[in-house]
């Protein structure tokens, strides 16, 4: 899911459909309500972020699983399953399945706007914020969860940054 580019880390196909779901505003995961769209904005960079910091840079993403967040299933989850081993809590625990990339994109951005557990998390201002909210309303056990996911921030940002130039160029050149 990432490539190394001069020692920083280029997001492949499956961050950018994350991006497009979170960013694109005609995209179905943003139609439930008015919130959604500044919402789903909100979670750009410190979604991003958290994919990486959750995943080791895509290294541990469950395999077969398109879960690019590492969301557990709870009881409400009606989709497919895998029990995988958590490294913090230290015990094996059942993971959701998704068919693409893009289908973890919409649910992602489904369940922070829907679960009134991360009302919060999309009210962020900023990523120390984001990922403080995330921990206190339990998506994390890490106890260094806020600390890891702003070092990875810091990253995203730059990558993103890099991304934006690089189209900007292959636009004025008429790419």
């Amino acid at each position: 899911a990432a490539e190394q580019r001069g020692g920083r880390r280029r997001f492949g196909a499956v961050a950018q459909a994350v991006l497009v779901d979170a960013g694109d505003a005609s995209h179905p995961a943003h139609e439930a309500d008015g919130d959604g769209i500044r919402g789903a904005a909100q979670l750009e960079v410190p979604g991003l972020a958290q994919f990486a910091a959750e995943t080791g840079w895509g290294k541990s993403v469950i395999s077969g699983t398109n879960n690019l967040g590492n969301i557990k299933a709870g009881s409400s989850w009606k989709g497919k399953t895998v029990k995988a081993y958590d490294k913090i809590e230290k015990s094996y625990d059942p993971y959701r399945v998704y068919n693409t990339p893009e289908e973890f994109a919409e649910d992602y951005v489904r369940l922070m706007q829907k679960n009134k557990r991360y009302k919060n998390v999309i009210g962020s201002d900023t990523p120390t914020e984001f990922f403080s909210e995330l921990k206190k309303a339990g998506y994390a056990t890490d106890k260094d969860y806020v600390k890891k996911g702003l070092a990875v921030t810091k990253s995203v940002t730059g990558e993103l940054d890099y991304s934006r130039m690089q189209q900007g160029a292959a636009q004025a050149q008429g790419m």
